[in-house]
This record gives C-alpha cells, structure tokens and sequence, in this order.
C-alpha cells in the first residue's frame, strides 16, 4: 500500500502523436488504460522498432511490471500512434483484488506472463533477423 494507507487516484495524461510513453529497460509501476486513441508497443533491435502489438480503446498495456511484482524493467516501449489519452492506474488500485485470487490461478497467471514475455522476446529476434537478412539481399 502507499502512505498512509491511501490509493493514488487515477490520473488522466494525454500524448501526442509520436510521443514516448513508456521505455523498454526503465523502471515503472503504472498501468495504462487507453481511453482514446491508439499506442504501438514496440522493441528496438539494432535500431530498428519492431512492432509487438497495436492497443486501442480500453486495452491495458504496463500490466506485466505489476504481475512480475516490479522486479524487472520494462519489456518494451509504447508511442502514441495518434493523439491519445490515457487513464494511468497506481499497482495498489489492483493489489487487494490480486491477493483474493486463488494461488493456483496465480500460478498460471505467472506462468502465461512468463510464456508473454519469452514469446515477445522470440518475435523481437525474428523480426530483427528477418530485415537483417532483407537488407543484405537488398545491398546485394
């Protein structure tokens, strides 16, 4: 919980088109809810963005740091692809709600944010490796 015991209201932000909200690699606690607009989560692979997902209204995006417990940094960057508004949630707003989970639905919640993180790794690599491989044939 945060001091005194108190939830951190949710905060509205707004991004302009191209605007970087969240960084692979930094540090973070938000969740984000898009409550208009549209974001690009993306990895950076030898200075290319490779796209890993497009989120539109009401989709949830920096849920894994809160289910990985806030031990890891972020798995991915997030622009704005057009202007967007965002409701930004504090982890303590879910944490109650988490703990009455049983812990065997838990434990598959860990597991499949595991398999997430493992798959958008693999398809970061792929895709790396597949404009590697154009950009050779191409320089050909």
């Amino acid at each position: 919980m945060t001091e005194k015991g108190k939830i951190p209201p949710i905060v509205h932000l707004s991004y302009s088109k191209g605007e970087l909200i969240i960084k692979e690699g930094d540090y973070g606690i938000s969740i984000y809810k898009v409550a208009n607009g549209s974001v690009r989560i993306f990895r950076r692979l030898g200075g290319h963005k490779i796209t890993l997902a497009i989120l539109g209204k009401g989709e949830v995006f920096g849920e894994m740091t809160f289910f990985n417990f806030l031990l890891e940094p972020r798995s991915a960057s997030v622009e704005a692809m057009d202007d967007v508004d965002l409701e930004v949630w504090h982890p303590a707003m879910l944490a109650d709600e988490y703990k009455k989970i049983s812990p065997m639905l838990r434990y598959v919640l860990k597991q499949t944010l595991n398999r997430l993180l493992r798959l958008n790794k693999v398809v970061g690599d792929l895709a790396a490796k597949r404009k590697d491989k154009t950009r050779s044939a191409v320089g050909q």
